[in-house]
């Protein structure tokens, strides 16, 4: 049996209805929703067939029906519109990442407190895999006696990153002269594989300040290393217990259990590596206490290379459309906060 434009449209009214109520829909209110085009008795019988073809289901306490996973499917394929932001939302993100902000660190749990602030749901986020990114040039920034601010400059971006310390004598003509033999030893070398070659130049050139190389070294190696699980940032977890879903504690104790060993957000940000958005509804999740849950990630790109990925996770009558909408500004945003703009 083929789904007609009416049952399409029925469907589509239950799915949008039970996302906002989270309460089983009836013939009756839909009716009301469409303004009477169909009568009850037809939106009933549709409503039974919608049922045969495995789109609703029948909670057994109620006689309205609700989405089924595969209904849930056929929305976020072929229904969803655009989803929207308002100015309020768009405003609050904005204040986030207008401004530079120069620990990456910081950046990615600014991604996730905003995804989950707006959303309600939870978030979570994969830092950049930097390993392959190649330099462009280090510079050492005075900020105090004896502390400098060591700044990579590669080919997708540039980041502040560790404060280090210098001889209390290093003034901003010698932090000029050491950026400037950095970046002539390390630049047009990646990240994860810069020579023993020009470690050991490095080495010889600041023979005599084992402490700052150390830390110079540091601060580069820390984004050479493979991101595993726990570098995954997460927010809002708390969200979910807010949901209806998640009244029965047993329930949302699985949940959370599952959640915070970050093994399966993980798995869920690697998943579908080559797709810019991926949806993954309820029963298509392997894991198990995941499957009444719906989770949303994509892909964000520096300067055009693929960085990392960012995720939501929320009960699959989840609002798809403003996750969507959600993601892709904080993806935008996420570019234009790293990427180098050539003003610093």
């Amino acid at each position: 049996m083929e789904l007609s434009e009416r049952k399409l449209r029925i469907l589509h009214s239950i799915i949008d209805n039970y996302i906002n109520t989270a309460m089983p829909v009836g013939s009756k209110a839909i009716a009301a929703e469409l303004n009477m085009v169909f009568s009850s008795a037809t939106i009933r019988n549709d409503m039974n067939d919608l049922e045969q073809m495995g789109f609703l289901e029948q909670p057994h306490t109620s006689a309205g029906r609700v989405p089924s996973d595969r209904a849930y499917r056929l929305y976020v394929d072929n229904m969803l519109g655009e989803g929207e932001l308002s100015p309020d939302e768009i405003a609050f993100m904005d204040r986030y990442f207008k401004r530079r902000i120069g620990q990456t660190e910081q950046v990615m749990q600014n991604a996730v407190n905003v995804i989950s602030s707006i959303t309600k749901y939870t978030a979570m986020v994969m830092p950049p895999q930097y390993s392959d990114v190649m330099i462009r040039n280090v510079q050492l920034v005075s900020v105090g006696i004896g502390k400098a601010l060591v700044i990579l400059v590669t080919d997708v971006g540039h980041w502040s990153d560790n404060v280090i310390s210098v001889p209390d004598d290093a003034d901003s003509e010698y932090l000029f002269r050491l950026s400037n033999m950095l970046t002539r030893i390390f630049g047009g070398q990646t990240l994860g594989h810069f020579s023993d070659m020009a470690v050991d130049a490095v080495r010889k050139e600041m023979s005599g300040q084992r402490e700052a190389f150390n830390a110079i070294l540091d601060t580069i190696r820390k984004h050479t290393s493979p991101r595993g699980r726990d570098d995954i940032v997460l927010s809002g977890l708390s969200n979910m217990l807010e949901y209806p879903e998640y009244r029965d504690i047993n329930k949302a104790r699985g949940f959370l259990q599952t959640i915070e060993t970050k093994d399966v957000l993980y798995e869920m940000l690697s998943h579908n590596d080559n797709m810019e958005i991926s949806v993954v509804i309820g029963s298509e999740n392997p894991i198990d206490a995941m499957r009444d849950c719906s989770v949303v990630t994509a892909s964000y790109r520096v300067n055009g290379v693929e960085q990392g990925k960012i995720g939501v996770i929320g009960p699959t009558r989840m609002n798809y459309a403003k996750v969507i909408k959600v993601l892709d500004y904080l993806g935008k945003s996420l570019n234009e906060i790293m990427k180098d703009k050539d003003d610093g």
